[in-house]
């Protein structure tokens, strides 16, 4: 049957995209098979796939030396080794997102921050290892980083903000809800235009207002559940502005 109904094609310049997020099913012999036949891929979207472990990274290290964009969000089987094989090969990484992989090592992000100094959008929301130093590595060797979501990582503190501001001037997108320091953003962060600060229950209106003294291209912020915030902002340019939530 399959001989008559079905025949293979093969793409001329192989697969450049792939994204099978939550497809609960893949191993990592699947992915080693994508790996070792499409060397030109560019986005590996294998996020919620639950299955997949560093053996699998460490292929697509190996193998695809091109990429650009990866997401392992929520693969909870990885533990860093295959970050690090991501690290040594895939220098011209743009966008990497390792949010929710609570059980990724410290060490594995600082090698991929080190090695891979074109990322521009970063995403490690949710990991509760990381703190200033991963901040600082990350700021440090990645000076064109335009996004950063950093949501519910409790360690970072205003040191590795101070850092990141100092080194990443075109940033625009920041996402440190319920962890911010208004004044180093403020100092140095000139072209951010996003900022997500939904429940940092520590930010009040004087914060504020060293952050929008500074940062006159902010356009857009969030204050859903700053309690200690007044409904009251006074930025002309300013356009988008959530306050806290009404209780319920």
């Amino acid at each position: 049957m399959f001989n008559t109904f079905y025949e293979a094609t093969r793409i001329k310049d192989g697969l450049l995209h792939l994204n099978i997020s939550n497809a609960k099913d893949i191993t990592n012999y699947g992915i080693t098979m994508i790996a070792r036949n499409n060397p030109n891929l560019l986005s590996i979207d294998i996020s919620g796939c639950s299955n997949i472990t560093d053996i699998a990274l460490r292929e697509i290290g190996m193998n695809c030396s091109k990429l650009e964009n990866l997401n392992i969000s929520s693969c909870l089987e990885i533990d860093g080794s295959g970050l690090g094989a991501i690290a040594e090969t895939c220098r011209l990484l743009l966008k990497l997102n390792i949010s929710k992989c609570r059980t990724i090592q410290n060490w594995s992000m600082k090698k991929i921050f080190y090695e891979c100094k074109q990322l521009e959008e970063v995403n490690v929301s949710y990991l509760n290892k990381i703190g200033d130093e991963e901040i600082r590595v990350l700021a440090q060797n990645c000076c064109h980083l335009l996004t950063l979501s950093a949501a519910e990582c409790p360690y970072i503190s205003d040191t590795s903000i101070q850092i990141l501001a100092q080194h990443c001037l075109d940033i625009d997108y920041i996402d440190l809800s319920r962890n911010i320091s208004m004044l180093a953003l403020g100092q140095k962060s000139h072209s951010l235009r996003t900022l997500k600060l939904n429940g940092c229950d520590c930010i009040t209106d004087v914060g504020l207002n060293w952050l929008t003294e500074g940062c006159k291209a902010l356009e857009e912020i969030d204050l859903s559940n700053c309690n200690k915030v007044s409904t009251e902002l006074y930025c002309s340019n300013i356009i988008y502005v959530v306050y806290k939530l009404p209780s319920l």
